[in-house]
Order: structure tokens, then C-alpha cells, then sequence
């Protein structure tokens, strides 16, 4: 897990496997009760694991109650 600098927030992160990324950019703002999931911890479909890292660009705003499924990528602000 990589935060980078002046980035603030406390997002809940859902861990699926040690082998699972997320890394943050610089200088975002993450609301409250925003949830990211990573590598297979998502089963929404009954027959489906969604997985994936998380990648997240700089000067990023995530409003509250945000969820971010695994596999995801947001570029730059």
C-alpha cells in the first residue's frame, strides 16, 4: 500500500490476498466511509470473483461513501 504525499483521508480498505496493490497519489482528499476493495474480496455476483489492484492518480477528490471495486484505475485530477 502506497499513500503518496499530503494525500489525507482514512478510506476502508477490503484486502483479498498479501499479493493485492493499492497505491494513492499525491495530494488527495478521500472522504468518509469510502470503501476499496482489492484482489478477490468483492463477490457481488454469485458467480463471479471481480479482482485487481487499485491504482489511484494525484490531486484526486473521493467524495464519502465511495465504492472503489478492485481492478480499478483513476487517472490524474
Amino acid at each position: 500500500m502506497t499513500f503518496g504525499k499530503r494525500t489525507h483521508g482514512n478510506p476502508i480498505i477490503h484486502w483479498g490476498s498479501n499479493e493485492s496493490k493499492l497505491i494513492i497519489g499525491n495530494y488527495c482528499s478521500i472522504g468518509e466511509n469510502v470503501n476499496i476493495y482489492l484482489g478477490g474480496t468483492a463477490k457481488l455476483i454469485d458467480w463471479k470473483n471481480i479482482n485487481g489492484d487499485v491504482i489511484i492518480g494525484n490531486d484526486i477528490w473521493i467524495g464519502k461513501n465511495v465504492t472503489i471495486m478492485p481492478g480499478v484505475t483513476i487517472g490524474d485530477g
